[in-house]
């Protein structure tokens, strides 16, 4: 397995691979409660932020394009105004009427976030089929051998118990816990240099 920062031309494959990594996580059931608006309007909220993040070269995959990790920098995107609107016109377009409450998700995840400069992944996901063989943790290794050269931590949040697992098995220690509003309970987990 080759790990290489993704490019444009793997938008639309790991969409698709992204869309069926979360079908049936707890974070995105809150975002999407409704089955058939996630299957309609999730390939929008990931290809939007492959798109983005490919930009910055801050997305990794695999040579068979069986999974994305997404991560931000330390001191966040720096979207610039044009995308910054692009990104509310898609919200706008994934949530329609949920609007307000996706904004209210959005904003309790940006609330929890370390004050200190640390690099955050977004998201992480492998196809289904290929779970279980390394792919995940593969991915993850760009961005933990930039965190150990340059002595910064990476921070995320999950709301799945079998992916706490994956990340604390990796060296994560688990740093809290918050809740959506009306939604599921999510760990915020950090990983220091050694």
């Amino acid at each position: 397995m080759k790990i290489r920062p993704a490019k444009k031309s793997d938008i639309l494959p790991l969409t698709g691979v992204l869309v069926r990594a979360f079908a049936r996580d707890p974070a995105l059931d809150w975002f999407f409660p409704d089955r058939e608006k996630y299957l309609k309007k999730a390939p929008y909220f990931f290809s939007i932020h492959l798109k983005q993040k490919i930009r910055r070269s801050m997305v990794y995959t695999d040579s068979d394009l069986a999974g994305a990790a997404l991560w931000d920098p330390p001191g966040g995107m720096g979207l610039s105004r044009l995308e910054r609107w692009e990104f509310r016109f898609y919200l706008h377009r994934m949530h329609g009427a949920d609007y307000r409450r996706a904004m209210e998700g959005r904003k309790v995840l940006g609330q929890i976030r370390p004050a200190f400069p640390h690099w955050y992944l977004s998201i992480l996901g492998v196809d289904p089929p290929f779970q279980g063989q390394g792919i995940g943790a593969g991915l993850l290794q760009p961005v933990f051998a930039v965190c150990e050269r340059d002595n910064i931590p990476a921070f995320l949040e999950t709301a799945h118990e079998k992916s706490l697992k994956f990340y604390l098995n990796l060296g994560f220690i688990k740093t809290g816990e918050f809740q959506l509003p009306d939604g599921p309970i999510m760990s915020t987990l950090l990983k220091k240099p050694a």
